[in-house]
């Protein structure tokens, strides 16, 4: 963040909690996203798994680590 921006945020403290709570539901939609993508991929992994794929195989196209896909059979 930039001076400038920061020093125009915090000119009052009802705007400086404004950004902050802007930015707290801005990492919260981050959060979600996040967990969206992750349970989603772990649902494909699931399906691969149960057509035999290989765990490279799911690792390659789902980015999910070994130790994850291991833990899915």
């Amino acid at each position: 963040m930039n001076y400038e921006r920061m020093e125009h945020i915090t000119q009052s403290e009802e705007e400086m909690w404004a950004y902050t709570r802007y930015m707290i539901a801005q990492c919260d939609r981050t959060a979600e996203i996040n967990f969206a993508i992750d349970k989603t991929s772990k649902t494909i992994a699931q399906n691969l798994l149960a057509e035999g794929s290989t765990p490279e195989f799911i690792q390659k196209n789902t980015g999910l680590d070994k130790e994850t896909i291991r833990q899915l059979t």
